[in-house]
């Protein structure tokens, strides 16, 4: 049986309170969540969906500490459920992202690596947002996130 990953997706919409979630002419959807946007990008060359979220700004002089924060959760996927940690020096954004196979792919699995993903993404919101917190200077702003551009218009141009 073929997968359609276009009726899953509007499926998992559904499940978050956005019944018309689908991808648009440019093969891109994005699900809007209290700490990031989960955003979906087709190619349908391969028959796949690169997920991705904007994790946070990317500090102007990230220090080895934060770095490092992020490639040990990197190692391994250990703390991104198979996806990866990347910085968009371009954007300056932190983003997680993940490519999605939709070849053999089934309702199931596929909505069991987006709830992965969102996990993840959720637990890297958290976990820089805290990072900021604890190394901020008393003059900083209380958070790097408060003048970020809409995370899905920022990669969409």
């Amino acid at each position: 049986m073929h997968f359609d990953y276009r009726t899953a997706l509007t499926s998992l919409g559904s499940d978050f309170g956005v019944p018309d979630l689908q991808l648009d002419d440019d093969g891109f959807a994005c699900l809007s969540t209290e700490n990031y946007d989960l955003c979906f990008l087709e190619d349908a060359g391969d028959r796949s969906l690169l997920v991705f979220a904007q994790i946070c700004l990317l500090p102007t002089d990230p220090d080895a500490r934060f770095l490092s924060m992020l490639l040990e959760g990197n190692f391994f996927a250990r703390e991104t459920a198979g996806a990866a940690l990347g910085i968009d020096q371009d954007r300056g954004w932190v983003v997680l992202s993940r490519s999605i196979d939709t070849e053999g792919m089934d309702a199931h699995r596929f909505r069991t690596l987006v709830i992965g993903f969102m996990e993840a993404a959720e637990y890297w919101s958290m976990k820089v947002l805290d990072y900021f917190e604890g190394h901020l200077d008393d003059d900083a702003p209380a958070s790097t996130l408060a003048s970020a551009p809409a995370p899905a218009q920022a990669i969409r141009g």
